[in-house]
């Protein structure tokens, strides 16, 4: 019952959606661009 019960409130959950600006963005790719392309990460 108590798993049901989890489960059920799990559905309701919705993944996070950020709004990040264009020079943000260019930052985090510079930082992170060697590993972003190693492993095939699509920006």
């Amino acid at each position: 019952m108590i798993l049901r019960k989890f489960i059920a409130m799990q559905a309701s959950i919705k993944p996070h959606k950020y709004v990040i600006d264009e020079e943000l963005k260019e930052k985090i790719y510079k930082y992170f661009k060697m590993t972003m392309e190693r492993w095939g990460y699509d920006v």
